[in-house]
C-alpha cells in the first residue's frame, strides 16, 4: 500500500494523475454516504433460513454450533456465519446492525480493490502517479455502482462480500510476491502459492465461489502480465503454472461438464432444463452488463424470481444474444496481446460468472453476483481511458463526473431498501410476476396490522397467477386471521387443491400450509378443520414439483406427523416421521422419532432408530462429531427411561 502514496511526493505537475489518493478518499466518503440511508432496510427473504440459529447464540459452545452447524452451500461456510456471531443480539429485531457490517465489509473491499488494482498497474508497467489515479478511479466507480447494493442490503448476502474480502487479499498478496520473481524465484513462487491457498481457502469457507481465485489470476497472467524473466527457474514455472493455475481451470470445466445433464426431480423443481439455463444466462449476462454500466435506480431490487425463462435457441434475439457473446469471446482470444485490457475483462467477468451462471441449477438472476465479477470490466475501463493520449484531462473529468452519476443513483436505490413500506410497494409495482415481491408486500402489511389489505393483496396476486399455489394458501391464511369472508374458506381449500397438478415449485409452501394447519388447530379458522388442511399437506407431498424436493417432503411430513400425534394414531405419527427421515434424515426428526417411541413404551425400537442414525453421519466433520455426540444421549435417555 505504500507505493501507493508515491503520488503524494512527486506531483511534477497538477493532473488527474497526482490525485489518485485524493480521489481514493472521497470515493470512500461518498460510498458511506450514499449507502447510509439504506440501514434503515429490513431482513428478507434469504435471511431466516441461515441466521435463525442466532437466535441460539447463548455462549461460546452454542456460538460454536451455529458456525460449525451451516447448512448454506456444501461446506456450510462456516466463515461467514462467524462474521454474524457479534450481532447475534440484533436477531430478528434489528436489521441495521447486521447492514451496517454489511456496509463497512463493502468499505473494506473497496479499499483492497484499490490496492489490488494499483499493484497491478504497476505490474503492468504503468508508472506510479498514474497507476494510483487509474487503481482509484477504478475503485470509485466499483464501489459506487447500483447494481452491487444488494450485496451489501440483503444481510445474508455477506457471505459474497466477505468471500471477496479474502479472495482480494488473496490476490493482493499474489502480486506482491510476484515482484520477486526476478531476485528470489523460489521465495516468490512459495509466496504466491500460500497467498492464493490461504486466501482461495478461506473464501471458499465464506462462500464456494471464491474457489475461483486461482482462475482470476490465471486470467491475469494470461492478458495483462508477461511471463517473469527468471534465468534457471523457466521450467519450474511453467510447472507451477499448470499445477496452480491451469489445473484448477480444468477442474472446473470437468465439474461443470459433469452438471448439464439435471435430473427431472430438478428441472421439476427449477422448471428449467440445463439447455434453458445456458440460454437464459447468456442474456442475463448481457443484462447485468447494461444495468451495471447505465443503471436505472426503478430496474434494480432484490426480487427478480419473475425472470423469464428463455428456451428458443433458434429466436432471433437469443441468435443475437448467444452470437455477440462468440464474437466478444473469439475477439478477446485473438486481440489478447493487441488488446490485452479487452482480453481481460471478458476473461475476468466471465470467470466471475462461471460457477453462479452456467451450469448450476441455481436461480436464474441475482444482481449480487456481480460483485467481484465487475472488478475487472471497470479496471479495463478506466484503464483504457487513461491509455489514451489525446484529451486525456477531458477524459479523466468524464470520468469523474460518471462516478457522480453513479453516486446519485446509488443513493437514489439505498433510500428505497433503507424504507420497507414503500419499497415494497415499488418492487411489487416493477414485479408484479414476481411471488417473493408479494409476499414482501404481505410482510409490510402484517407490520402494519392491515390484515383485510394483506389477503386481497394476495387474493388477487393468486388469481392472477394460478401456479402460485403457495400464495393462495397464504391468503387463505391471512382471511382467516381478519375474520374475512368465513364461509368461503372450505370452497378456496378445493380450489387451491384443484390447482395443485399445474403448480410450480415454491419454497413458501411449506411455511403458508404449516401457518394454515396452526390456524385451524387454534381455531382461527372457524370454517376449517385440521383434517382439511392435513389433506391438503398429503396432496402437495404427493404433487410431483413439490415431492421432488427433499427438504420439502420432510417438512410436509414433519406437519402431518401432528396430525398423528392429535389423533394419538402412534402408526400414522411414526409412518409420517419415517417418511420425513426417508426424505431428509436430520437430528430433530430423529430426536422427535425416539420421544415418540420411548412415550409408548418401545424402548427397544427406539435403540434401533439411533443405532441406524450412525450410518447417516454428516459429512461435515464439525456436524459429525456433534452428531455423534447427541447420538451417544439419546441412547443414554433410552437406557434411564427403559429402567425408571
Amino acid at each position: 500500500m505504500g507505493q501507493f502514496t508515491t503520488s503524494l511526493r512527486r506531483p511534477d505537475r497538477l493532473s488527474f494523475d497526482s490525485c489518485g489518493p485524493l480521489v481514493f478518499v472521497l470515493a470512500l466518503v461518498l460510498t458511506a454516504i450514499a449507502y447510509s440511508p439504506g440501514l434503515g432496510g429490513s431482513f428478507h427473504f434469504d435471511d431466516p433460513g441461515s441466521l435463525q440459529g442466532l437466535t441460539n447464540v447463548v455462549s461460546w459452545s452454542s456460538a460454536l454450533r451455529f458456525i460449525t452447524e451451516g447448512i448454506a452451500g456444501p461446506l456450510g461456510r462456516p466463515v461467514a456465519l462467524a462474521s454474524f456471531v457479534p450481532q447475534a443480539h440484533a436477531w430478528p429485531v434489528d436489521p441495521g446492525t447486521f447492514l451496517y457490517v454489511n456496509v463497512c465489509i463493502h468499505l473494506l473491499n473497496g479499499a483492497l480493490v484499490v490496492w489490488a488494482l494499483h499493484l497491478l498497474s504497476l505490474a503492468r508497467g504503468v508508472e506510479a502517479p498514474r497507476a494510483a489515479w487509474v487503481a482509484a478511479m477504478s475503485g470509485a466507480l466499483w464501489m459506487l455502482m447500483p447494481i452491487l447494493a444488494s450485496s451489501s442490503l440483503l444481510i445474508v448476502q455477506r457471505m459474497t462480500t466477505l468471500s471477496a474480502t479474502f479472495s482480494l487479499l488473496g490476490l493482493i498478496g499474489y502480486l506482491f510476491s510476484r515482484r520477486l520473481c526476478e531476485r528470489r524465484p523460489i521465495t516468490a513462487i512459495v509466496l504466491m502459492t500460500l497467498s492464493l491457498v490461504v486466501g482461495a481457502s478461506l473464501a471458499t469457507l465464506t462462500k464456494e465461489n471464491g474457489a475461483l481465485l486461482p482462475l482470476f489470476v490465471l486470467i491475469i497472467e494470461t492478458t495483462l502480465l508477461s511471463r517473469p524473466t527468471m534465468p534457471r527457474f523457466r521450467r519450474l514455472w511453467s510447472v507451477w503454472f499448470a499445477v496452480v493455475l491451469a489445473a484448477p481451470a480444468v477442474a472446473l470445466l470437468v465439474y461443470l461438464a459433469l452438471r448439464v445433464d439435471y435430473s427431472e426431480s430438478t428441472v421439476l423443481m427449477r422448471g428449467f432444463s440445463s439447455a434453458d439455463r445456458l440460454l437464459t444466462e447468456v442474456r442475463v449476462l448481457w443484462e447485468y452488463l447494461f444495468r451495471a454500466f447505465l443503471p436505472i435506480s426503478s430496474t434494480l431490487g432484490p426480487f427478480h424470481d419473475d425472470y423469464p425463462v428463455f428456451r428458443d435457441w433458434l429466436d432471433a434475439s437469443s441468435l443475437i444474444a448467444v452470437g455477440g457473446w462468440i464474437t466478444v469471446i473469439a475477439a478477446a482470444i485473438l486481440s489478447r496481446r493487441r488488446a490485452p485490457l479487452l482480453s481481460f475483462a471478458v476473461g475476468w467477468y466471465l470467470v466471475g460468472h462461471s460457477l453462479e451462471s452456467t451450469t448450476l441449477p441455481l436461480e436464474l438472476y441475482f444482481e449480487h453476483r456481480n460483485y467481484l465479477p465487475l472488478v475487472g470490466p471497470v479496471f479495463a475501463l478506466v484503464s483504457g481511458a487513461n491509455a489514451v493520449r489525446v484529451s486525456r484531462p477531458l477524459i479523466n473529468a468524464g470520468l469523474a463526473a460518471y462516478s457522480l452519476v453513479l453516486a446519485t443513483v446509488l443513493f437514489s436505490t439505498t433510500s428505497l431498501w433503507g424504507r420497507p413500506a414503500l419499497a415494497a410497494e415499488m418492487w411489487f409495482k416493477q414485479h408484479p410476476d414476481s411471488t417473493r415481491a408479494v409476499q414482501y408486500v404481505a410482510q409490510q402489511l402484517y407490520r402494519a396490522g392491515d390484515l383485510s389489505g394483506l389477503s386481497r393483496v394476495l387474493d388477487r396476486f393468486a388469481e392472477a397467477h394460478p401456479q402460485s399455489a403457495s400464495t393462495a394458501v397464504q391468503a387463505l391464511f391471512y382471511s382467516c386471521l381478519s375474520g374475512r369472508d368465513e364461509t368461503s374458506y372450505p370452497k378456496r381449500l378445493r380450489s387451491i387443491r384443484a390447482r395443485l397438478p399445474e403448480a410450480k415449485f415454491e419454497y413458501s409452501m411449506f411455511e403458508a400450509v404449516r401457518q394454515l394447519y396452526r390456524a385451524a388447530s387454534n381455531g382461527e379458522c372457524k370454517t376449517l378443520d385440521r383434517e382439511s388442511v392435513y389433506e391438503l399437506a398429503a396432496a402437495i407431498a404427493a404433487q410431483p414439483a413439490f415431492r421432488s424436493v427433499p427438504i420439502m417432503r420432510h417438512n410436509l411430513h414433519l406437519l402431518m406427523s401432528e396430525e398423528g400425534f392429535a389423533r394419538r394414531d402412534l402408526d400414522m405419527t411414526m409412518r409420517h416421521i419415517e417418511a420425513a427421515l426417508a426424505a431428509n434424515y436430520t437430528m430433530t426428526t430423529l430426536i422427535r422419532a425416539v420421544q415418540m417411541l420411548a412415550s409408548a413404551g418401545l424402548y427397544s425400537t427406539a435403540q434401533h432408530f439411533v443405532e441406524e442414525a450412525y450410518a447417516h453421519q454428516p459429512r461435515n466433520p464439525f456436524r459429525a462429531v456433534r452428531w455423534n455426540e447427541q447420538l451417544a444421549q439419546l441412547e443414554q435417555a433410552i437406557k434411564v427411561a427403559a429402567n425408571d
